[in-house]
């Protein structure tokens, strides 16, 4: 009953933004309206998230999904992804400087598998990339509450490989959340609707081993703080007064 009925506000949420669109264009311009740029994202996602209590406060994000982008005029492009996102910060009293570590990887062709009732996801063993950076802010008086803004430093992290795999099971009652925004810089009309839905996991196993000595502790991910089965819709609509920008 709940897909049944999101289901039809998506699509009558959908006809509604195209509707007022073209509304809007004809009212407010005299010349044709056109319809120079829309995007549309449909996607599936199985998504994991810690808060870890370790000295580096480390917060891990995980995702898997499954989604295909369509740029008017092009053809649907399904595309499957695994990515992480790691982010650590904390006093380091030895160098006399607050530290902020942040990596982040993406591999695309992962095998991610999201049943569409989102009762369950996985993935099996797949290699991600990581990259990125530390900033170093030096401590004032060596104080870890008073920061040297003006002086932070910025060092590229070495790339380090992660393995992931993960395997979701979902419970309980599907989660629905609608929103729409709309935007005016004339001539132009700018239009996005989101549409999602999700079922939180009730059994969330994800396995991190990183190279990384920094991140080799991970490998043994609690259960996650926050984790869901899911799916959304994302569109984009610029509607315009017939002419290009810039012209007059």
């Amino acid at each position: 009953m709940l897909v049944k009925s999101w289901r039809k506000v998506g699509v009558r949420a959908v006809m509604a933004v195209l509707a007022s669109a073209a509304v809007l264009a004809a009212v407010a311009a005299p010349a044709q309206a056109a319809v120079p740029f829309s995007w549309h994202q449909r996607g599936y996602q199985a998504v994991s998230y810690w808060q870890l209590g370790d000295r580096y406060h480390t917060l891990v994000s995980i995702y898997g999904s499954v989604r295909t982008d369509q740029i008017q005029g092009g053809k649907p492009v399904p595309a499957r992804s695994v990515s992480i996102d790691i982010a650590q910060s904390y006093c380091d009293r030895a160098h006399d400087r607050w530290v902020d570590r942040y990596w982040f990887g993406s591999t695309d062709g992962a095998p991610v598998s999201i049943a569409h009732n989102f009762a369950t996801a996985s993935w099996p063993a797949t290699a991600v990339t990581l990259t990125g950076e530390q900033y170093n802010t030096p401590l004032i008086r060596h104080s870890c509450d008073a920061l040297d803004w003006q002086h932070v430093t910025t060092v590229t992290l070495p790339a380090t490989r992660a393995t992931i795999d993960a395997a979701f099971t979902t419970s309980g009652p599907m989660v629905i959340s609608n929103s729409s925004r709309r935007e005016r810089y004339d001539p132009w009309f700018y239009i996005t609707i989101n549409l999602a839905r999700a079922r939180m996991a009730s059994a969330a196993d994800v396995r991190l081993a990183v190279s990384n000595p920094d991140l080799t502790a991970l490998g043994s991910l609690p259960k996650p703080d926050f984790a869901f089965v899911g799916h959304n819709i994302h569109t984009e609509i610029t509607v315009t007064r017939g002419h290009a920008p810039g012209e007059r």
